[in-house]
Order: structure tokens, then sequence, then C-alpha cells
């Protein structure tokens, strides 16, 4: 088996909760060897459950530049991907970097036209590995709904201002999109898994508290290059509701929904009947094994820059240029 020499970007939130336990399951295949992150005590706890990494430090370029990495995983801020990821392509470093792809269209176009095929580059969308994004795609092709026409997505829930996300990682308040963008980009990484790529956005945003940044709501229509249109409805600053993730499709002779953090598939019309999936970790294993297989094997790696980039510019034409439909390139 091949050991792939791993250097860490980032010791946060993400780091610790869902990069390591998925790192630490796959029992030797990456081999963590030098980190790169801003808090000294959170890069030595970080460190230490590898059982030690011998090379820490607060500067990437550190990490990125060493000979004995062959490849870097990244939880940085997302407004810091575009650097990050020309940085590693330039040393011929594979680089997975967390979601959303960018702060911007303009820099999340600037990374995908980076993907040239010389090093794996992928986005960390762990959605992609859910079960019941299979499912839900083989239901479809079955007919089960007939042929679908519209789809919506919902996130609407109350985010405390002393939330870990916040409070322990303030960018989030600062950074273009902030709890919305890092939020919506997930279901709609999902949607277009199932229903391939949108053309097409128009949306509008808004603020309703301050505190979670300049905005904290955001609604889009979405047309997909199959002819599906679709729903965005995400708010952050809903008080008193708490409605998880959802999402629907609507065909013409049923509709699919998925609940319960996209686990509980529930069909409606000629064939009712409900499948429930594994929640598993999340999807973390298996993004961090495709990961691993498209560097070792070429094997594609789902959370591709391209995909990524359409993922994004759904997310946040909303943001950027609110009220005007936009072609996605």
């Amino acid at each position: 088996m091949q050991t792939v020499r791993v250097g860490l970007l980032g010791a946060g939130i993400c780091a610790h909760r869902f990069h390591a336990p998925a790192l630490l399951q796959m029992n030797g295949k990456f081999k963590p060897v030098a980190l790169a992150g801003g808090n000294p005590e959170q890069n030595r706890e970080y460190a230490a459950l590898y059982g030690g990494i011998d090379f820490i430090t607060g500067d990437y370029h550190e990490v990125i530049t060493r000979p004995d990495v062959d490849a870097v995983i990244a939880s940085y801020p997302y407004f810091l991907n575009e650097q990050i990821v020309a940085t590693a392509r330039e040393y011929r470093k594979h680089i997975l970097v967390e979601k959303p792809l960018a702060q911007s269209i303009c820099s999340a176009r600037a990374l995908r036209d980076l993907d040239d095929g010389s090093v794996v580059m992928g986005v960390g969308e762990n959605w992609l590995y859910f079960d019941s994004v299979g499912v839900v795609r083989q239901l479809l092709e079955d007919g089960a709904i007939g042929e679908p026409r519209a789809a919506a997505i919902y996130s609407l829930y109350e985010m405390p201002a002393d939330s870990e996300y916040l409070a322990g990682d303030a960018w989030r308040k600062s950074a273009r999109g902030g709890m919305v963008l890092d939020r919506s980009i997930h279901s709609i990484a999902y949607s277009r898994a199932v229903l391939g790529r949108a053309a097409s956005v128009m949306g509008v945003n808004a603020s309703a508290r301050a505190e979670l940044g300049s905005q904290d709501t955001m609604f889009a229509l979405v047309n997909y290059a199959s002819g599906v249109v679709a729903s965005i409805n995400v708010c952050a600053s809903a008080p008193g509701i708490q409605l998880p993730f959802s999402y629907l499709i609507v065909g013409t002779e049923g509709t699919i929904a998925v609940s319960d953090f996209m686990s509980r598939v529930t069909v409606s019309g000629r064939d009712s009947r409900v499948i429930v999936t594994e929640k598993k970790d999340g999807g973390y294993l298996a993004e961090m094994e495709n990961f691993y297989d498209a560097i070792v094997n070429g094997t594609p790696f789902l959370g591709n820059f391209r995909d990524a980039y359409n993922d994004l510019f759904c997310a946040i034409s909303a943001l950027e240029e609110p009220n005007i439909l936009r072609a996605i390139d």
C-alpha cells in the first residue's frame, strides 16, 4: 500500500471535528508529516491526535514547499483558497480545500482554470458522499416520479450569536456570504449531484441580525441545464425556528423529499415508499478515501473544481449581484 505524506493546513473546528476522525480511520494511507495553523495551542492539540507531528508552523507556505509533503489538506478560511491552491500547484502538491471553493465568482473561476490535471485538486464537499445521493439519482432514472420539473432547497434556522462557528471563527462574520454561503453550499452541491449542473441563477439577499455579518438570508432561483427549475431558501436568522436541511423534487407523477440530515428519502405518488440510508460519519471518510484513490489510482474526485465553481455560482450570485439573472459559464 502506498502511503501519501500529507501536510495539514488549519487546526480549527473542521480539522478537529471532521478531518481527524476520517484520517485516523484510513490505516496509514495518509501520513501527516507537517502542520500549519494560526493558533499555537490548537496546533499542538491537533498534532497530538496523530501521535505527534514533528514540523509545526504558523506559515502554510512552509508546509506546502516541504519536499516530504506529497499532498495538502487545507481547512483555512475559504477566502485564502486561491493563493493556497496556486502555491500547491506551483510545487506540484495534490490539494484538498474545504468548501466553499472561494468567496467570489472571480476567484472561483481563477481556481477552476488552475486545475489542469497536473495534480489532484478537490473541494471537500462531504454531502456528495451521502448514500441518499445515489438513491435519489436511481429513483429519477427509474422514473419513480415521472419527469422531474422543479426542486426546492430549505435551510431556515436561528444561528446563536455565541455559536462556536462565530465566536471561535470570527472570519465568518466578515467573509462574503458568511454563514449563508457556508451553509447553503452543501445542499446546492447535493442538488447538482442529483440533477446535474445549473445553467443560470438569480437571487436576493438580506440581513436581519448584524452580529451574523453583512448577509444572513438568501433566496435564489436556479435553472438547471436539464430543464428543472429550483428555489434555494436559506436564512440564519429565523427566530424560534430550527428547520433542518430539506430537499424536495417535484415530478410529473410524484415527489421525492429528502430529510433527516439528507438520510431519509420519501417518495410520494404512484410508488410511495420511504428509504432510510445510513448517516455514517457525514461522508468524510468516503471523501478522504476518494482523495487518496484519486492521488494513487487516478480515480476521479467527486468534488472537482469545475463542479464546485458551478455550485458557488448558484450560492453567491444572490450576494454579489442580486436581482440579476446570470448565465453560468
